[in-house]
Formats: structure tokens, C-alpha cells, sequence
């Protein structure tokens, strides 16, 4: 555009004329990456504020938990007495996430209102690659952390964590929902590594995309499509049995 002292459109059209469609389109990822680092720098980092949390709401939550979903009351009272899972006005499950030092750094929400609520997202503010919804299970209390589970959501990482047969490793269950977001200098240090993601093709591409970063990691697939599906079908099973 300098050189030719032209608009946008006629850039364009030089550049292909001239390199080709594939010299055009590399110009067009620079442009484009060049703007979006721009705007980047642009921004102030949003700060993390904790949504409110409103008590008068959690019986809801906590049934749609339990009652939906299926999780065991014990283990959604706790992590609900340690703050770690609590309600907002808007009856979301708000699930905190934290760095593995303990800063709470974001929060994933999940709409728990109405039989088709399909709401889920991050709270505002909520820094995706600094912290994560997790938790420790099995072993004893003084033995360190020797396997990591990760899973989609927390609802996911809450599922497995039900499900999975290993009691006997001290556990961390971890909600990942992207090889982008991996805490990756924390699982360096782990010495057994599961990817527990949906059983079909989005679980099978996140997996892949973590075996690329660490390639030591194994892959469990629930039987039905997702772990909560698989812990709905296993509750409904022992009900009908009884």
C-alpha cells in the first residue's frame, strides 16, 4: 500500500499478480498478526475479580449436581465447604480456578437453570493458562503427587475422578480443555500422565494435541461419550439393581 500508494483491495490484487495466491496470503497472516499484537499491547490485563457468591442458590446447584449429574453429595460438600465450588445469583455452578501455589486466577461457570441449560464459559477476567479447576485424591497425605488426570471441564474432571479405578496414587484431576492451556512446567514433574477426554473425534484431536507437548502421556476413554454420561448410565444401573 505504501509503495503503490493504493488502498487495501488494490494491495491485494498486486500481491497475488505479482507472488502468487500463497506469497498473498503469507502477506495476509503477517498483516494480521502484526494488528492483533498491536491491539494486545494495547490492552490493559484484566484483573480477576471472584463472582459474588450467593448462598440462597446453592441448594439448586447443588441438586443439579448431585441429581443431573450425578456426583456424590460428599464429594460436592466438601469441595463447597473448601470454597473451591459454590453458586452465583444467576444459579451458575462456579468452579475456581487456581495455580498450583494456591492463587485463585479465574473461574469456570456452568448454567445449572432450566432442564436444556447448555450455558458454560469463563468469568471475566479469568486467565486460562494460569490457572486451572483442580483436585487431589487417593493415596496418603504426605505422599506427593505422582499421576495427573486430565479432562475437558470440571464436571468432567469431578466424573473420572468418581469413576477411576487407581485409589491407591495420589491423584491430581485437572480440567484442561485445550493443549494451549496445558500447565506444562507442573506436569513435567509427574510421572504418569492420562488424558481422560471424550470418547469421539474433538476428545481424540485435544489428546493428540497434548501428546505433541508430552509425548509420555496415555490416553483412558469412557465406555458412553463422556465420563458424566458414563457415571449418569452407572447410577441409573446400581439404581435399577437395587
Amino acid at each position: 500500500m505504501h509503495l503503490l500508494n493504493c488502498s487495501f483491495r488494490e494491495a491485494i490484487v498486486w500481491l497475488h499478480d505479482t507472488f502468487g495466491e500463497s506469497g498473498m496470503l503469507r502477506a495476509l497472516v503477517e498483516r494480521a498478526r502484526n494488528e492483533a499484537e498491536k491491539i494486545i499491547d494495547g490492552e490493559l490485563p484484566q484483573s480477576f475479580v471472584p463472582p459474588q457468591p450467593d448462598e440462597s442458590r446453592w441448594l439448586d446447584v447443588s441438586e443439579y449436581l448431585t441429581k443431573t449429574r450425578k456426583l456424590p453429595s460428599g464429594l460436592i460438600g466438601s469441595l463447597h465447604s473448601s470454597g473451591l465450588i459454590y453458586s452465583d445469583a444467576k444459579k451458575n455452578a462456579v468452579f475456581l480456578m487456581r495455580s498450583f501455589e494456591e492463587e485463585v486466577t479465574g473461574a469456570f461457570l456452568r448454567g445449572t437453570h432450566g432442564e436444556n441449560n447448555s450455558f458454560y464459559g469463563l468469568a471475566k477476567g479469568s486467565k486460562r493458562n494460569k490457572g486451572w479447576f483442580h483436585m487431589t485424591i487417593g493415596g496418603q497425605e504426605s505422599d506427593k503427587i505422582s499421576r495427573a488426570v486430565l479432562a475437558k471441564s470440571p464436571i468432567e474432571a469431578l466424573s473420572v475422578a468418581v469413576l477411576d479405578k487407581e485409589k491407591s496414587l495420589k491423584t491430581i484431576y485437572i480440567a484442561v480443555d485445550s493443549p494451549r492451556c496445558l500447565p506444562i512446567e507442573f506436569l513435567t514433574y509427574i510421572p504418569n500422565l492420562v488424558a481422560a477426554y471424550h470418547n469421539n473425534a474433538s476428545g481424540q484431536e485435544i489428546f493428540l494435541g497434548i501428546q505433541k507437548i508430552l509425548p509420555q502421556i496415555t490416553r483412558l476413554k469412557p465406555k458412553a461419550e463422556d465420563w458424566n454420561q458414563q457415571l449418569v448410565l452407572y447410577s441409573q444401573r446400581n439404581i435399577q439393581s437395587e
